[in-house]
């Protein structure tokens, strides 16, 4: 039996005022915007699909996200969860690489990144030549002999 998939058998077309065009069904697939390496199938043979399947001709199958997962939450809502996080994070201890030392020894995990993307002082601070820069590998102590642990808990937010 021949195998007729590359060959150019379809008459491809929305209109035929506007002219036609041969397309073997390797070249055609459904729901899918024309490219150079395919072309979508034309309203023209939407009625033949069955057969244009049967012959090899390929769908795109457009996948929906539930609701659920859709929704669009302002920047402000995103930008609070995303502190949150950070926040849960660093009560935990997970992937902190900064500890700040309170005047009574008291020691408050911190995030790097985190600190250096809330305020210009500690992004200088962590790249650009400072000693807490130089050590990008291990833990950065800190102490902040001047402040007690109330003044360190309220400014990362415990």
């Amino acid at each position: 039996m021949r195998d007729y998939k590359k060959e150019r058998l379809f008459l491809n077309t929305d209109d035929p005022v506007w002219g036609w065009s041969w397309a073997s069904a390797s070249e055609l697939l459904f729901d899918e915007r024309d490219s150079s390496n395919s072309r979508r199938v034309k309203k023209f043979l939407k009625n033949y699909s069955g057969l244009l399947r049967a012959a090899g001709v390929k769908e795109i199958s457009h996948v929906s996200i539930p609701d659920n997962l859709m929704r669009e939450d302002s920047h402000e809502t995103q930008l609070t969860r995303l502190r949150s996080s950070f926040n849960l994070m660093r009560e935990e201890g997970h992937l902190t690489d900064v500890t700040f030392i309170a005047n009574d020894g008291t020691e408050f995990p911190a995030h790097r990144a985190f600190l250096a993307a809330q305020s210009r002082h500690f992004a200088a601070c962590f790249a650009h030549g400072w000693r807490e820069s130089m050590d990008l590998e291990g833990q950065i102590e800190i102490s902040v002999d001047e402040y007690g642990q109330e003044c360190l808990k309220a400014v990362l937010g415990s």
